[in-house]
């Protein structure tokens, strides 16, 4: 059988492209369990440092909750509340600085094979993609640069 492992930043548009083809159940409900364990373990990690930021981003006005690993840089989690439209709250979990997971009010999508898919391992609508990861992409930076001057 095989499994899908989550590799660097530079192999990783090179796999997605060699395994963009459709993912078997069994290869799918794997990587699901991995990415729901790496959150998991982000979530119970007492050693994870904390920031809260308020922000701008084209959805609008946002108080995000940023945990993140001081010793490697990197951002493991952001979550966001926004407060003058009624989109709700968005979490974003990161390894490696790799989106892995985003819970958008309540449904889970995953980051896999260079796509947004659903819980069921099928793509997400591309819109749905767009709005998705244009919050996290034009935030994400500001974040960094804020936590790690």
């Amino acid at each position: 059988m095989l499994r899908i492992l989550i590799l660097p930043c530079m192999l990783l548009s090179t796999i997605s492209a060699v395994m963009a083809q459709n993912i078997s159940k069994d290869d799918w409900d794997w990587q699901k369990k991995w990415f729901d364990s790496i959150a998991q373990q982000i979530d119970t990690n007492p050693r994870i440092a904390q920031r809260n930021f308020t922000g701008i981003c084209t959805a609008g006005k946002y108080n995000a909750v940023c945990f993140y690993n001081k010793t490697k840089k990197e951002i493991v989690k952001i979550r966001y509340t926004f407060t003058e439209v009624s989109i709700g709250v968005k979490t974003a979990w990161y390894n490696y600085s790799l989106l892995i997971k985003i819970i958008d009010n309540n449904t889970s999508y995953y980051s896999a094979l260079g796509y947004l898919v659903n819980e069921q391992g099928e793509k997400v609508n591309p819109n749905t993609t767009k709005y998705l990861t244009g919050i996290l992409d034009e935030s994400w930076p500001s974040i960094y640069a804020l936590i790690f001057k």
